[in-house]
């Protein structure tokens, strides 16, 4: 990487200030991530249709584990760089090595732990799946924590050409590699080199331009005690999200993974416009005060909450058709799954682009509200998962969903409202609730940007 040697460099990016502003970076990310989704639905297509059932089911435990550990191994790192970098619309070369330095071994720990739980959960011996596995998560830091500060200073190109160009290279490769045999091995090596080649091309391409030596302004603070608080809500929000999957093939077997995660796809790809915008609203919201800001919530909720609804409606028609017509035959095991994971696209909608809102400005009570509801969703899918199979799992996701959505919009209601009728405190106090000054320690809740993202997520802007 060649950064910047300039001295003193000027600002990088503007503050996106209004919902105008919003509206097209958050399209032209969208537009970005709904194309790679796009590539990543094919393939995915391909590889249901060219492994068997049980590897598919595999497949899909691998990559729920994999970002889950990605995840768990950032540590707030990378969520700290992105909210120095959006508050000094710099970003120092010093700042961005310093927290690659410190989440590298907590990501080659995280390796060899998400080898352990893929056997546990599948019983696959093949040791080259983990080892593939843990070639994306110890290069995806290096990429993500780049494109997370890009972001924050309110840029999306290379974010969304990112993820069109990793996609294409995971569909083109992997395709090859299972029409030659080589199974599942195949699938997770073509994640592997997607995530490889991002964190080159990106390291090259967006560190040379963006990365300066010296802003002429504080160093991010990276001790655990920062930025642990602030990978709490990630972390507990990642587990949440991918706890269903890896319970269903725990419970019921590789298959039956397999099929769950066919029908998780649909809500995970539907759901990427709004993860988009809720990925730029840090921009929007920073400098807005506690009238603006709850008027710019109520909006993107009714927005999102409306898309959401159109959703539902259309998936109590086409999910099923839609899943046998695209999967084969085998998935009609998994229709009436894929209705009661759509029913949550109304809250889930919602939630993916409140919650921005509310975790700078109320970390603490974000923590409590997401912890609620992992619990929730962990007692419930172990009840109904032995019980009552896929629609279990699905059933649980929808209650977990509703009370999350109804738990963070109080919480912005709430935190809104304070913000108008109490004057803000001085920059880097305290005000009475215990909350950090809000205009100078704001948060970006992003999701892990890895190749597996396109295929998973919920929790955050790029999905697996």
């Amino acid at each position: 990487m060649g950064p910047s040697t300039t001295d003193v460099a000027k600002p990088l990016g503007g503050r996106v200030r209004t919902v105008r502003q919003l509206v097209p970076r958050a399209a032209a990310l969208a537009s970005g991530r709904l194309a790679a989704a796009a590539f990543s639905a094919v393939w995915l297509l391909l590889a249901a249709r060219l492994l068997n059932l049980s590897d598919f089911g595999d497949l899909s435990v691998i990559l729920a584990t994999t970002t889950v550990i990605i995840s768990v191994s950032e540590l707030g790192f990378q969520t700290a760089l992105g909210i120095h970098t959006a508050q000094h619309r710099h970003l120092e070369r010093r700042s961005f090595v310093g927290s690659l330095r410190r989440r590298m071994p907590a990501a080659a720990v995280g390796a060899v732990v998400n080898g352990v739980l893929y056997v546990v959960a599948t019983h696959d011996t093949r040791w080259q799946v983990p080892a593939l596995a843990a070639v994306s998560i110890l290069c995806t830091p290096v990429y993500a924590t780049l494109l997370t500060a890009y972001r924050s200073l309110g840029r999306v190109r290379a974010d969304a050409l990112n993820e069109v160009l990793s996609r294409i290279l995971v569909l083109a490769l992997g395709t090859v590699l299972l029409v030659k045999g080589f199974g599942i091995t195949a699938a997770v090596g073509a994640y592997a080199a997607g995530d490889a080649a991002s964190a080159v091309v990106v390291l090259v391409a967006v560190g040379r331009k963006y990365v300066v030596r010296d802003a002429g302004i504080p160093p991010v603070d990276l001790r655990l005690r920062a930025t642990l608080p602030l990978a709490m809500v990630v972390i507990v929000l990642t587990v949440y999200n991918r706890l269903d999957t890896y319970l269903v093939a725990l419970f019921r077997g590789d298959d039956a993974a397999g099929l769950y995660s066919a029908a998780y796809r649909f809500l995970d790809a539907l759901t990427i416009p709004a993860i988009a915008a809720g990925s730029l609203v840090l921009s929007l919201t920073m400098t807005q005060g506690g009238r603006e800001r709850l008027a710019t919530l109520r909006k993107l909720a009714a927005i999102a909450g409306g898309l959401g609804v159109v959703t539902a409606v259309a998936g109590l028609f086409l999910a099923p058709r839609l899943l046998v017509l695209l999967y084969g035959e085998p998935f009609a095991a998994a229709g009436t799954c894929a209705i009661l994971l759509l029913l949550s696209a109304p809250p889930s909608f919602a939630a993916a682009t409140v919650l921005p809102i509310v975790v700078p400005f109320n970390r603490a009570g974000t923590v409590v509200t997401t912890t609620f509801v992992l619990g929730l969703n962990l007692v419930c899918n172990l009840v109904l998962i032995p019980t009552v199979g896929l629609d279990g799992a699905a059933l649980a996701n929808l209650l977990a969903q509703l009370v999350l959505c109804a738990g963070i919009y109080r919480l912005a209601v709430a935190q809104s409202r304070r913000a108008t009728t109490s004057p803000p405190p001085p920059p880097g106090k305290k005000d009475g609730s215990g909350e950090a000054d809000l205009e100078t320690e704001p948060a970006e809740v992003t999701a892990v940007p890895c190749a597996y993202q396109a295929e998973l997520d919920p929790s955050a802007p790029e999905q697996r």
